[in-house]
């Protein structure tokens, strides 16, 4: 689901960037209330896509100044484009989200005991089954090009719907930093693989530059489209907040905890998240060139 959709154009005038400055009419600057919601909805848009490209612009001048951006680098930064896809589309992250994040971090490290009737759901794998199954050549086309498109994402399930007793961790958490954190946990092991991956190749960027840029490249890409998901929820109204908790959006849950734990907006909490993990690694990477720089001079 586009996290664009979720996005509130304002429901009513008093959310209005341009409150104030409306004539008898209802109009501003010519423009009346349907207009000034779309206007303010693609303001929102522009500004949400800003934040989570913010990470692969800074990468890019990054690249630049080392001087890495050269024609026989491109083959390295598609191999690098093509591994951050496949990683996304294989099912690999959505495991890593599901079961190391939510299951072993999440609940693993906050609850006396893991619910027994804990379920998974990873739709790549699902689809990748129905297609090795499949007899008709109309349904292995469907399901390949669903598979190649793009990761379908995956669930965690429990009954009843709530966390399993807390153990010490848990308890010294409390509610709300327990339910916060088993929301981050999923997201956590992606970040790690992401993090690795820069920290390597700005490593080996001189020994091995075409290794290097592929890692680097990859941590780009997935870190960059994973940013989509906290950025779903920057800018949901809390009603919205609410519901997209309910059903299954991490970081809708996780700027709600968190904002009753600190007591900054939702949508605050939402939007750093976003920078964080947009930003997470051509800092990572601009980190460790200098450190290695500096230990070489």
């Amino acid at each position: 689901m586009s996290f664009l959709s979720n996005l509130d154009y304002g429901k009513s005038e008093e959310k209005s960037f341009f409150r104030g400055a409306a004539d008898k009419s209802g109009r501003v600057l010519g423009l009346n209330a349907r207009q000034i919601r779309e206007l303010e909805g693609g303001m929102t848009q522009l500004a949400t896509l800003c934040l989570v490209c913010s990470g692969a612009c800074l990468s890019a001048l990054l690249i630049n100044k080392q001087g890495l951006k050269k024609r026989e680098n491109d083959p390295a930064m598609a191999l690098g484009f093509l591994l951050g896809h496949i990683f996304a589309i294989s099912g690999l992250n959505t495991y890593l989200h599901e079961v190391v994040g939510h299951e072993k971090l999440g609940m693993g490290l906050t609850s006396t005991k893991m619910p027994a009737d804990t379920r998974y759901s990873i739709h790549a794998w699902e689809d990748f089954q129905l297609l090795v199954r499949s007899e008709k050549p109309q349904d292995k086309v469907e399901l390949l090009s669903r598979i190649l498109m793009g990761n379908r994402g995956g669930s965690i399930s429990m009954t009843p719907e709530k966390l399993p007793p807390p153990n010490a961790i848990g308890r010294l958490m409390g509610k709300e930093g327990r339910g916060a954190w088993f929301d981050l946990a999923g997201s956590l092991p992606c970040l790690g693989v992401d993090v690795l991956a820069t920290a390597t190749g700005a490593l080996l960027l001189k020994r091995n530059t075409a290794f290097a840029l592929a890692l680097m490249v990859f941590a780009i890409y997935d870190s960059t489209r994973y940013a989509l998901y906290p950025a779903s929820a920057a800018f949901m109204t809390p009603k919205e907040l609410e519901r997209e908790d309910k059903g299954g959006n991490d970081f809708a849950g996780f700027a709600l905890h968190m904002s009753r734990i600190t007591g900054s907006s939702p949508n605050k909490v939402a939007i750093s998240t976003t920078l964080f993990f947009s930003t997470i690694v051509p800092l990572t990477a601009a980190l460790i060139m200098y450190v290695d720089h500096k230990a070489k001079s």
